[in-house]
């Protein structure tokens, strides 16, 4: 899945409360919720990056591995290793289809760039999700919630 919008449109909330209901609805095993960024899957040398990856992976079996700012992999940093960590993305959501779900979030422009590093990666994302700014009357009625439960 990829969910893109601007900051505090509750991307990160919403991930949560997905791996809680695919957990209560037996599509995923343990509702695991791992979230992640750029510094948790690139490696500072040659040949740490995959092993970072895949250590997440396993990390989030079961469970939701959510990728926070996934355009950050794009960027072009000497000695960056984002290509290997996208690709190494691509190659483990294939092999854990069946056991992790992979969402990605950030910016819609950014994220427009992201996915089209790989060409296997926009093959294997089923849901895209843009999350809208709140209005000034939908934040006001946030407020209101919030202040009535304290």
């Amino acid at each position: 899945m990829v969910f893109t919008g601007n900051p505090g449109t509750a991307k990160t909330s919403v991930a949560r409360l997905f791996a809680e209901i695919m957990k209560d609805e037996k599509v995923l095993s343990t509702g695991t919720f791992v979230e992640v960024g750029r510094a948790d899957l690139v490696g500072d040398h040659v040949g740490s990056t995959a092993p970072l990856v895949k250590r997440k992976f396993k990390e989030a079996q079961g469970g939701v591995l959510f990728i926070d700012e996934a355009y950050s992999l794009c960027n072009s940093h000497e000695n960056s290793f984002g290509n290997e960590a996208i690709n190494t993305l691509v190659q483990e959501m294939e092999n854990h289809r069946d056991d992790v779900i992979v969402i990605f979030a950030g910016y819609t422009d950014p994220m427009h760039q992201f996915l089209d590093r790989n060409p296997g990666m926009l093959s294997r994302i089923a849901f895209q999700v843009e999350f809208e700014d709140y209005s000034t009357d939908e934040l006001c009625d946030i407020t209101k919630l919030m202040v009535s439960k304290k």
